[in-house]
């Protein structure tokens, strides 16, 4: 499989979301990509990371 894929959701500094994916034939860099989340309203859905093929470098969560 080779593409990409993104979502992009911008209202104001507290409700935006940033995902964009890049997928490869290569093997160990299938799936790569970048997400940035941050959704206050009822409660915090906040999301950041970085994933390089099946390995997550860095990954923060809070769903409140």
């Amino acid at each position: 499989m080779i593409g990409f894929s993104g979502v992009w959701h911008y209202v104001n500094m507290t409700d935006f979301e940033y995902d964009y994916r890049i997928y490869t034939p290569i093997e160990g860099f299938e799936e790569n990509g970048i997400l940035a989340k941050l959704i206050y309203k009822d409660g915090l859905d906040f999301a950041v990371g970085i994933v390089l093929s099946d390995v997550k470098v860095v990954w923060l969560f809070c769903q409140c």
